[in-house]
């Protein structure tokens, strides 16, 4: 048996400090019982972080707590320092992470500057044709074919 990950340690912590069974977090998140039971025992290794979105779904937590734990993401030295709670009221459902990578072609996640954050935040086009996350409008997700027709209108409103 293998030892199991710091992922895996945090995700059993999380679920038993909020008396949560493996099915609950199982049905919140879409993600297997057994794929939970999987990371908590180490017998499988640290999900994509598509996956561990999901679980932070599931277990009502913070995405970028478990992309830490997973090891996405390095602790506070490597961001610049914000206060959370401000940050993440201002930019609840804008991408504040990246994918980047280094010069020995490994791939880690980093988060964008606080004027990067700004200029994505108030940039349109740039809202528009990120495929990352989901846009709004009113209290529903636009679809892709939705979003497309509101790109196409805009450069016929406002393209020279």
């Amino acid at each position: 048996m293998r030892e199991i990950s710091p992922f895996g340690k945090k995700i059993k912590e999380i679920r038993i400090d909020n008396d949560m069974t493996i099915n609950t977090v199982s049905k919140k998140s879409g993600v297997s019982q057994s794929y939970i039971s999987q990371i908590e025992n180490g017998s499988r290794d640290t999900p994509q972080p598509d996956m561990i979105k999901k679980i932070a779904n599931g277990l009502g937590v913070d995405y970028f707590i478990l992309m830490r734990a997973a090891g996405y993401m390095a602790t506070s030295n490597e961001f610049p320092t914000t206060n959370e709670e401000e940050f993440t009221n201002i930019c609840f459902n804008v991408k504040t992470v990246y994918k980047k990578t280094d010069e020995n072609g490994s791939e880690k996640y980093v988060r964008y500057t606080e004027e990067e954050l700004k200029s994505n935040f108030f940039n349109l086009h740039h809202l528009i044709t990120q495929d990352t996350n989901d846009i709004f409008y009113k209290d529903r997700v636009l679809t892709r074919i939705e979003i497309e027709k509101v790109k196409t209108m805009l450069e016929l409103l406002l393209e020279d």
